[in-house]
Formats: structure tokens, C-alpha cells, sequence
């Protein structure tokens, strides 16, 4: 095909600069198809999984006042410090209520967003690599090609359809910003720019922080950063030290000291909530186990991002273990590798390290929950590896301009194929069956994809298909507490109370101070009649949580039943106490003192009870006809 006469033929082209203006084209290009790729999410449900909790069964996030702003910055809630994430929420529910479209949008245009960030930081980054100030064409596909793999990858997936983790792409913005104001305040200099840009780059630092605390390694990055493409820093850790590299570390204290605060306070809110688990199930030898699995997993993953979970088992894993001598081999001589080729390529070496820091604090030292990895994990590790892969591209390129055009067919094929697969692979979240439907395909032996499948058939009704995924997750593991706990839900709202008090005994044995578990077990056993033993499970529930209304009400009930009449009128004042408006306590209330004689303060507490809930009626009416006193007049 010849070249148009008005028009240079593509090499000609390739050595041409791009004009600004052309840069944020690609930056929009590479945004518009990140949204096009992830935009089946935008039919997505919030999930019975994270989603119910903290978005559609929360209140504390719903509105922009003060007694709101308290919470989202004082909070632990589900394990988690992220105020600015909480306000995100917040602002999408004043936009959109809770129509789930709205929070996955948001999701989705922060990713794309953070794909036009990556971009502009790829360009940077192979330009300093490249040792040119020149931005061609190469350099604007190349660092495109970087980005998209990076956006468009599927391990990006959990992060943008599952809206509780918008707190992955709101701290993802913010840590690209950093790394970019980062990138300007070096090339600014000692001047105002230079500090300028310095100073934004600590905000932006501590706004990802604030969104989620995943970044803590930040510091490591930009080391890295100084070490290559920057050449700042000389590349021997020991010469680092020297007076004139002193103040690039000075430097680094301010993004140290926010890394170790964020640090402090994420520990203490897993500890807060309980999540973490104990050395004594998961020891030392385990954890180094562990942490090589992940590495190469990650790895794995990146190049065959096929079969993902939502949630990958953790198996037995020692470091005597045939398999751990595979995987700690392989990491030791791809270490080996980058280390002896750091001279001729230093790129290697600064992504390989790139990837490990930012892995650390999730590759289970301290170890969250009981899972071996999660895609979300990739958001920011593997950032290293589009970078590397756009560099190899700028490389080809600058060599043998004469393959440009065939350079782009293959990696228009890739970009395609990663696209396909998240198209794909986001359809998977729309809703929690799906999703737990495909991971019990993918791995039929994964018992929370069989137990959370179960709550959500449970949630619609459907008792019977509930109850077979409960027994199917007890089969695989038959001491796991969450199945029995749901399968006494199931067979409780079947009317099995004696079957659902057996299982409800199982889940307490693994969890005795479940306050949930014992407030149910009381319930299954008041139903079989036995209110002795169910006001002893309300008593030990409000040993651990003494502040709970609805176990006092559901207390009072037991020993009302159970003739102790005084005690329970004691019991509903405690839970109206702890809530004036509790209209069951009112109600209750009302009833026991109108079953002691007491007919005028009953009716009092029943005409509140309905004041506050019309359905508080029957029992009141029931007694009061039985004694022939009626409640109005």
C-alpha cells in the first residue's frame, strides 16, 4: 500500500514529536477504553459479600453532616481506616441513593482515570529511561501500551465491579498522583516549582493513605525511582549514606512518617475487629511459606490471568515442602537474574524490587483472614511489570524503526485479549450467585463460595437449595462456624428449632464469644420451650455486650414466658434504657405489667408501643381482651 502523498508513511511519522495537545488524546484514548472494557460492571448489584454491610446495611456513611464526618474518621468498621473512601460513598449516595449503577460507575471512572494517570507516568518514566527529552510517536504508543496493560488486565477486576473495594481505585488515584507530582518535583528542581510540586505530592501521598492504607510502601517505590530511572541516588545502598545523598533521604521522612502512621493505625483496626490470625494457627514457617506462594502467584496470574476467585484457599503450606523448594528457586534466581544484569538493565532489577515491596504487607507476616491471595493485591504491585513491558516496546522501537508497524498488530492483539477477558470476567460480578456459582466451578472444594452461594439462595427464600450448599460446605470442612450458624438460620426459619439448636451449638464451639450466636441459640430455644436455657444465652450474650437492647428485650421475653415476671419487667426497661424507642420492649413492657395487675402503667407502655409502631397492636390487645380491660378508652 503506498503512503498518502499528503501524509508521511508510518517511519517517517516515528520520529516526529507529539504535540501536547496530542499526549492528552492518548491519555483520553487510554481512559475511554478502559471505561468501554469494564463497562458491563455498570449493570452490576451491590453482593451479599462486604456490599451488605457496608454499603446497603450501613446508615453511619448516609449524609454529609457532622455526626457522619465523626464516623468515617474515628471508624473501624469492617477492619478498615479509609475516611475519604467513606465520603466517596457518601457523595455517591447523595447522587444516586442506593441505585448500585451509581457506586459502580464511580468505580469505573476512577480506574479509567487512574489508567490516563499511568500513562502520563509511563511517558515520564520511558523518557527518563530512554536518557531523551524527545516524545515521539514510540514513546506516546509505548507508554499507551503500558497503560492498557495495566488497566485492562483482568486481576484489575475485583477492584473496579466489586464496589465495597472502591477503595482500591481512590487509593490507587491518589498514590499515581503522588508518584507524578513526585516525578515533577524532581524535574522542577530546588526551585518554588520543584517544592511545589513536592508538597502536592505529600498531600496526594496522605489523601491514598486516607482511602486505603495499602500504599505504606511508598517510600521503598520512590527510592526505587531514584535509584532508575531518576539516577539520583547511586545504585549501592551503602553509598546512600554519603553527604550528598543525605538530603534525597531527608527527603523521604515526611512520606516515611505518614507510611508509618497509616501502618500503626491499620494494625490496630485488624486487631480491632479480629482479623487477625494468631500465630499459633498460622506460624513463622507457615507465613515464609506463605509469602513465596504469593509472590509467585501474582506472577503466575499476570501472565495467565485465567480461573481467577474471589477468594484463593490457603492450603497447608511448610517450607519442607517440595513446592515451596520450587517456588523459593525460582524467586531466588530471577533475583539472581535482575541482580547480575542490573548494569545493562537496571529496569529489571528496580521493577523486580518494585514488586516484592509493594507486596510485603500483604504476602501474610501478618496474615488477614484465611485466604493465600486476592486479585485486589495486584492493583498496585504489579504496576511494575506494563511499565517493563512498554519499555521492551520503546526499546524494539528505537532499534529497528522499520518494525513499527508490525510491533503494533501483536500489541493490539494483547491489549484485545485482555480486554476480552475483563469484559468477561466483570459480567462474572453482577451478582452474588453469579459469582460464587462461577468460583464453585472454578474450585468445587472453596467452602465459602458454597456457604456464601447458600446465604444468598437463603435471602430469596429458596430454604431448600440454601440448606444443600450449607451441608456441602460441612462436608468439605465440617467445623467451619459460619455454615452452621447458616444452616440453624435455615432450618430455624423452616420451624426445625431442634435441629437448628444442634448447629447452633457447633458454630459457638468455634466462636464462643459470638454475642449473634448466642442471641440466635436463645431464640431456637425459647421456640422450643425451654426458656431456662435460652435466658442462659441471653445472659452470657450480654456478659460480652452488656449494651444491646434487643438481647435484654429478647431476655425479658424468656423469663416472662418462664413466669419471672419482676425480672423481665427489669430486662425490657434495661433495652428501653439503651433505646427509648424500642417499640417490642414498650410493647412487652406493657404486657408484663398488665399480666402483674399493674393495668394503668400497661396500657401506658402499649399506647407507646403503638404510638411508635402500629404493628405493636395484637399482643396488647390480645392480653388486654383476656383481661377485659381494653387499651383505649
Amino acid at each position: 500500500m503506498r503512503a498518502d502523498e499528503n501524509r508521511p508513511s508510518l517511519p517517517a511519522a516515528i520520529g516526529t514529536e507529539c504535540a501536547p495537545v496530542h499526549l492528552w488524546l492518548f491519555a483520553v484514548a487510554v481512559a475511554f477504553a478502559t471505561f468501554l472494557a469494564f463497562s458491563p460492571a455498570l449493570r452490576n448489584q451491590f453482593l451479599l459479600w462486604d456490599d451488605n454491610f457496608v454499603l446497603t446495611g450501613n446508615q453511619n456513611y448516609r449524609g454529609l453532616g457532622w455526626a457522619q464526618l465523626r464516623w468515617m474518621f474515628t471508624t473501624f468498621y469492617q477492619s478498615h481506616y479509609q475516611p475519604l473512601t467513606w465520603i466517596s460513598f457518601d457523595v455517591d449516595y447523595l447522587l444516586w441513593g442506593m441505585n448500585p449503577t451509581g457506586y459502580h460507575l464511580t468505580n469505573i471512572v476512577l480506574h479509567a482515570f487512574n489508567a490516563a494517570l499511568f500513562f502520563l507516568i509511563s511517558l515520564r518514566l520511558l523518557r527518563l529511561a530512554r536518557c531523551g527529552s524527545k516524545t515521539d510517536l514510540g514513546l506516546c504508543l509505548s507508554a499507551a501500551f503500558s497503560a492498557l496493560l495495566f488497566s485492562l488486565h483482568p486481576l484489575r477486576v475485583e477492584s473496579v465491579a466489586w464496589a465495597t473495594e472502591r477503595k482500591d481505585v481512590l487509593s490507587g488515584l491518589f498514590y499515581l498522583g503522588t508518584i507524578l507530582a513526585y516525578l515533577r518535583s524532581c524535574a522542577g528542581g530546588e526551585g518554588s516549582s520543584g517544592r511545589r510540586w513536592y508538597l502536592l505530592s505529600l498531600l496526594a501521598y496522605a489523601s491514598s493513605l486516607l482511602s486505603k492504607g495499602i500504599g505504606v510502601t511508598l517510600p521503598v517505590a520512590l527510592l526505587i525511582l531514584d535509584v532508575y530511572p531518576l539516577r539520583r541516588l547511586p545504585g549501592d545502598p551503602l553509598l546512600w549514606f554519603a553527604p550528598p545523598q543525605r538530603p534525597l533521604l531527608v527527603e523521604k521522612l515526611p512520606y516515611a512518617a505518614l507510611a508509618l502512621a497509616m501502618a500503626v493505625i491499620g494494625y490496630m483496626g485488624q486487631s480491632h475487629e479480629g482479623y487477625l490470625m494468631a500465630w499459633q494457627a498460622h506460624g513463622f514457617s507457615a507465613r515464609i511459606a506463605q509469602a513465596a506462594a504469593g509472590l509467585t502467584f501474582y506472577l503466575w496470574k499476570t501472565i495467565f490471568p485465567l480461573r481467577l476467585l474471589p477468594l484463593y484457599r490457603l492450603p497447608s503450606l511448610t517450607p519442607a515442602s517440595g513446592e515451596f523448594a520450587f517456588r523459593a528457586a525460582l524467586l531466588l534466581s530471577m533475583t539472581a537474574v535482575f541482580w547480575k544484569a542490573r548494569r545493562d538493565w537496571p529496569a529489571g532489577l528496580a521493577a523486580w524490587t518494585f514488586y516484592v515491596a509493594t507486596l510485603l504487607p500483604v504476602l501474610g507476616f501478618v496474615q488477614f483472614g484465611s485466604q493465600l491471595a486476592a486479585d485486589r493485591y495486584s492493583y498496585l504491585s504489579c504496576m511494575a511489570w506494563p511499565l517493563l513491558a512498554g519499555g521492551g516496546m520503546l526499546s524494539m522501537w528505537d532499534r529497528r524503526v522499520e518494525m513499527a508497524r508490525k510491533l503494533l498488530f501483536p500489541a493490539a492483539g494483547v491489549v484485545c485479549f485482555l480486554a476480552v477477558l475483563t469484559w468477561r470476567q466483570a459480567q462474572v460480578w453482577h451478582d452474588t450467585k453469579s459469582l460464587w456459582s462461577y468460583a464453585i466451578d472454578i474450585d468445587p472444594e472453596l467452602v465459602q463460595a458454597h456457604n456464601n452461594l447458600g446465604y444468598a439462595l437463603a435471602q430469596e427464600g429458596r430454604w431448600n437449595e440454601a440448606i444443600a450448599q450449607y451441608r456441602e460446605t460441612l462436608k468439605i470442612f465440617p467445623d467451619y462456624p459460619y455454615a452452621h450458624r447458616n444452616l440453624a438460620d435455615a432450618l430455624a426459619a423452616q420451624g426445625k428449632p431442634g435441629e437448628a439448636v444442634e448447629h447452633y451449638r457447633r458454630a459457638l464451639q468455634a466462636r464462643p464469644d459470638s454475642v449473634d450466636i448466642l442471641n440466635d441459640l436463645g431464640l431456637a430455644l425459647a421456640r422450643q420451650g425451654d426458656f431456662q436455657a435460652a435466658a442462659a444465652q441471653y445472659r452470657e450474650a450480654l456478659r460480652l455486650q452488656p449494651q444491646e437492647p434487643q438481647i435484654h428485650n429478647n431476655l425479658g421475653l424468656a423469663l416472662a414466658r418462664g413466669n419471672s415476671l419482676d425480672e423481665a419487667a427489669d430486662q425490657f426497661r434495661a433495652a428501653l434504657n439503651l433505646k427509648p424507642d424500642h417499640a417490642d420492649a414498650h410493647g412487652n413492657l406493657g404486657v408484663t405489667l398488665m399480666l402483674q395487675g399493674r393495668f394503668d402503667e400497661g396500657r401506658r407502655e402499649c399506647r407507646e408501643a403503638l404510638r411508635i409502631d402500629p404493628r405493636r397492636l395484637d399482643p396488647c390487645e390480645k392480653v388486654s381482651a383476656f383481661l377485659k380491660r381494653p387499651i383505649r378508652r
